[in-house]
């Protein structure tokens, strides 16, 4: 049996019995208590403004929209896309933005700071500038 998004996540708790008043409490709450500040803001000012008027099926509703992810939620009321960051070159070893220069290297060797000619003849093998 393959595992799908679906089987993965868990099933949000449904609540019977409930007056609206105290599903309205609820539902406040969690606008307000979410887990990150960027849907914190919007979910609480929404609910601040529309809980109030709200009847028992959009009640409902709502409170299964308060069940999708918090980036989700944001991204849908914000309108952006979710891009995905790609990784430029190849990690440490990714080739320098510009190539290093003899006075590119004297200057990072610390030879205008006081550093010897050793020191610098030193660092710019190590920087490997011919």
């Amino acid at each position: 049996m393959a595992l799908t998004p679906r089987l993965l996540r868990p099933a949000p708790l449904r609540r019977t019995g409930e007056s609206d008043e105290t599903k309205r409490a609820r539902l406040t709450y969690q606008s307000r208590k979410r887990g990150t500040l960027e849907s914190d803001l919007l979910l609480s000012t929404f609910a601040a403004a529309h809980l109030p008027g709200m009847d028992g099926a959009q009640l409902d509703e709502y409170d299964r929209f308060l069940d999708e992810n918090d980036w989700d939620i944001y991204y849908w009321a914000t309108q952006q896309r979710r891009r995905r960051r790609r990784p430029q070159g190849h990690g440490v070893y990714a080739p320098a933005a510009r190539p290093v220069t003899r006075a590119r290297a004297a200057r990072l060797a610390g030879v205008e700071h006081g550093g010897t000619e050793w020191e610098w003849r030193a660092r710019v093998q190590t920087l490997g500038v011919e």
